[in-house]
């Protein structure tokens, strides 16, 4: 598993986009019912993509090739290439954001 890669989806999908959702929508609303409606459609979302319900798999993936002039990238020899985070691992770290951070919004 490519972990800096899983680090990047959770900081950038969870952490800034999840955490910045539910406090954009505090600061516009400062309703409780609304940070409760943002961590419903998160857990919906995450429900979802995890039920497989979009009919396409994403994920945090590699491919290992050998790229001509390039150095081996791990302790095989083997070159890998970053694929990139998929689509449904973004909505899936994005809804957990929503999740998390409306739940603990909510609690403090």
């Amino acid at each position: 598993m490519n972990w800096p890669l899983v680090l990047r989806g959770v900081v950038q999908y969870t952490a800034l986009y999840g955490g910045g959702t539910v406090g954009l929508v505090y600061w516009a609303t400062e309703s409780d019912a609304a940070v409760l409606g943002a961590a419903f459609l998160g857990l919906m979302g995450t429900l979802f993509v995890v039920g497989g319900g979009s009919g396409s798999r994403g994920a945090v993936a590699t491919a290992e090739t050998e790229i001509p002039g390039s150095e081996p990238l791990d302790e095989t020899g083997d070159t890998v290439l970053a694929v990139g985070v998929g689509r449904n691992v973004k909505a899936f770290f994005y809804g957990v954001g929503l999740v998390a951070f409306s739940v603990a919004l909510y609690v403090v």
